[in-house]
């Protein structure tokens, strides 16, 4: 939940349809989202489109005043099986 909005994983399709993000992974971190971007070689503007976009997203779904970072990172951690988690809690954050 942001702002008291629930937001379903699928609102960060924005995410994935730009072309300059190689992979991504978002942390909620209390009522902030912080944008985990490996972003492609050349991709400099993605950061900034992909965090607009993702504001724009979200204060259509009633977010007033979304607080969304954005970290950019070589690589995202997988499980062992291989697995990247898309959206994580991050239940330490207070």
């Amino acid at each position: 939940m942001l702002d008291g909005v629930a937001v379903h994983p699928m609102q960060f399709a924005v995410l994935t349809a730009d072309r300059g993000v190689r992979e991504f992974q978002v942390v909620q971190r209390g009522e902030r989202l912080v944008l985990r971007l490996a972003i492609d070689r050349g991709a400099d503007d993605a950061p900034a489109r992909v965090r607009r976009q993702l504001l724009e997203r979200l204060r259509s779904l009633g977010v007033r005043e979304p607080l969304v970072d954005v970290e950019l990172v070589d690589g995202l951690e997988r499980s062992v099986a291989g697995k990247l988690q898309l959206v994580v809690a991050d239940s330490t954050a207070g």
